[in-house]
C-alpha cells in the first residue's frame, strides 16, 4: 500500500519516527508527502566554526524552526594545529596519543574492533569511510581550511555573539549543554552537527577533545589552580555560557556538562574560592526554575589531598542556593536521586564490589519492600576490573544485581572464598557497551560464547596430525 493512501493520523505516526534527514528525503517524493512531513529542530550546535554558526543563526532566523529549539549544544573542542598541539592540549604530561600514527588520528579503529566479525553493524559503516580515505593532500588542504575557519570565529568572537543571538530567539530554550566530545571517535561522532556532516566522506582527521583527558587506566588527571586565564580558558564554553546567562534574561532551567565517557570533566578547582566564573555557577543555579545540574568534574587527586574542593563548601552552598533542583549529577554515569547508580567507584583499604552488595542485601532491609519501592541499582566497570580497556566502554550489570539483592541470584562480582578480584564482574553476568559506538552492545562472557553467537572470529589455530 502506498504511503500516501494510509489515513493521515497512521501517516503521522510513521513520520513521527523519522529523523530529520529522512523527512527530507522523504519531502522531496510527492507534494502530499511534503505537506506532512513537517521538519521539527528542536536541538542546535554552536562552535568555533564558521558552518556551526551559520546554521545556528539560520534557524534562530526562521520563524517557525526557532520556535521548537529547546536545546543548545555547545561542541567546546578546538581542533589542533598538529600532533604536537593536540597531544599537549587534550592529554596529560606522559601519556601521549594513544597508538596514533599517521594514517589514522584518534584511537585506532582496528584497536576497537578487536577480533569481531567485519559485518557487525557498527563496524560495516566506518570500513566503507576507512576504505574511501582522502588523499593526504586533499584531507590536509580540507584541514587547513577549518582551521582557518576556527581562527576566524574566535578571532571576531562570532560564536560567542551567536549564543547571545539565541537565547533572545528561542522561546522554547531551556536546556544548554557543553561537550568535550562532540567528534567522539573517527566516523562515529557524538553529535552530527552540522560541520561534521559537511565533512567530504571517508575525511581522516585528528579528533578533537576539550579539556584535559587520559586513558583509562593511567593516573588521575591533573587539575592545576583555576587562577590563570590559559588555564581557565581549557573550558572556554563553560566560561562563555556562564557569563552569557549572567548577563541576559533567559529561561533556562537545565545545565549539562556531558563528558560521554571520558576521564575528564570540569576542574574541580573553581570550587576553592569564590571567582567570577563560580558566582555566575551560582547566580545560574539561583534563578527560580531551575530544575537540574549535570557536572561532570575533574578531581584529579583530590582524594589524596583530603577532597580541598570539595570541602571549601562552595559547591554545597551553590547547589543549596537551586530551590528548585530535581536533578543532580556528578558525573556522567549518575541517573537522579530515585536511581542508586554506584559505577566506577573506587574503594579505600579493603572495600570491594563484591563486599558492598553483600552489605546492601544483608543490612539495609530493600528485601522486606514491595517490588515497586525497591531502589534499582546499577554498577558499571571495566570488565576485567575497575577500569575499561577502551575509551567509553563498560560492563554493566542490573538485573543480575537485582537477582542478588531481592531474590536467589549469585554476587555479579568475583567468587565466594576467592579474595582475588572482588571488583571484577564475573563472565555470563552483565553487558559491555560502548558510550561512543552505541551499536555496540553484547554479553560479557567467555570468548567462545562470544564465538557461538557470532561477536567473534575463530582465531584458534588449526593444527595438522
Amino acid at each position: 500500500m502506498q504511503l500516501t493512501l494510509l489515513p493521515s493520523e497512521l501517516q503521522a505516526h510513521i513520520v513521527s519516527g523519522l529523523n530529520n534527514r529522512d523527512k527530507k528525503s522523504l519531502r522531496l517524493t510527492c507534494s502530499t508527502l511534503r505537506d506532512r512531513s513537517p521538519l521539527r529542530i528542536d536541538r542546535v550546535f554552536l562552535s568555533a566554526n564558521v558552518r556551526n554558526v551559520e546554521v545556528f543563526r539560520a534557524i534562530a532566523d526562521h520563524e517557525i524552526f526557532r520556535k521548537g529549539v529547546t536545546e543548545v549544544i555547545w561542541d567546546d573542542a578546538l581542533l589542533a594545529e598538529s600532533n604536537e598541539q593536540y597531544e599537549d592540549e587534550f592529554y596529560c604530561e606522559g601519556e601521549g596519543l594513544p597508538g596514533c600514527d599517521e594514517t589514522c588520528p584518534g584511537e585506532p579503529f582496528v584497536a576497537r574492533k578487536g577480533n569481531d566479525v567485519d559485518d557487525l553493524p557498527q563496524h560495516l559503516e566506518r570500513a566503507k569511510q576507512m576504505e574511501a580515505q582522502l588523499p593526504l593532500n586533499v584531507s590536509y588542504a580540507y584541514y587547513q581550511g577549518l582551521l582557518m575557519q576556527q581562527e576566524s570565529v574566535l578571532s571576531t568572537q562570532a560564536d560567542i555573539e551567536t549564543l547571545k543571538y539565541g537565547i533572545t530567539r528561542f522561546p522554547a530554550l531551556k536546556r544548554i549543554t557543553i561537550t568535550p566530545a562532540a567528534h567522539r571517535i573517527l566516523y562515529t561522532p557524538l553529535y552530527e552537527t552540522p560541520m561534521i556532516r559537511a565533512f567530504p566522506y571517508g575525511f581522516n582527521y585528528l579528533i578533537p577533545w576539550a579539556w584535559p583527558t587520559v586513558e583509562p587506566g593511567f593516573s588521575p588527571c591533573e587539575a592545576p589552580p583555576w587562577d590563570t586565564e590559559a588555564e581557565k580558558n581549557k573550558w572556554r564554553g563553560f566560561r562563555i555560557v556562564l557569563c552569557t546567562l549572567a548577563e541576559q534574561e533567559h529561561r533556562i532551567s537545565e545545565f549539562i556538562l556531558d563528558v560521554n565517557g571520558l576521564c575528564t570533566g570540569l576542574n574541580c578547582h573553581v570550587f576553592d574560592e569564590p571567582c567570577e566564573e563560580y558566582e555566575d555557577f551560582v547566580a545560574l543555579l539561583r534563578k527560580p526554575g531551575f530544575n537540574r545540574i549535570d557536572l561532570g568534574l575533574l578531581v584529579s587527586t583530590q582524594q589524596d589531598e583530603g577532597w580541598p574542593s570539595f570541602r571549601s563548601g562552595h559547591l554545597k552552598h551553590a547547589l543549596g542556593e537551586a530551590k528548585d533542583l530535581q536533578h543532580v549529577a556528578t558525573a556522567s554515569t549518575l541517573r537522579d536521586f530515585r536511581l542508586r547508580e554506584l559505577s566506577f567507584l573506587h574503594f579505600y583499604g579493603d572495600g570491594n564490589y563484591r563486599n558492598l552488595l553483600c552489605d546492601m542485601r544483608d543490612k539495609l532491609g530493600w528485601r522486606d519492600r514491595s517490588a515497586s519501592e525497591r531502589p534499582k541499582v546499577t554498577i558499571g566497570g571495566g570488565g576485567g576490573g575497575l577500569v575499561a580497556v577502551h575509551v567509553g566502554r563498560a560492563t554493566w550489570v542490573e538485573d543480575e544485581v537485582s537477582e542478588f539483592l531481592y531474590g536467589d541470584g549469585q554476587n555479579p562480582f568475583g567468587r565466594e572464598g576467592y579474595r582475588f578480584s572482588p571488583n571484577q564482574i564475573r563472565l555470563g553476568f552483565g553487558v559491555e557497551r560502548d558510550e561512543f559506538e552505541l551499536d555496540f552492545e553484547r554479553p560479557w562472557a567467555q570468548y567462545d560464547e562470544l564465538q557461538r553467537l557470532g561477536y567473534y572470529l575463530d582465531v584458534r589455530l588449526q593444527y595438522e596430525e
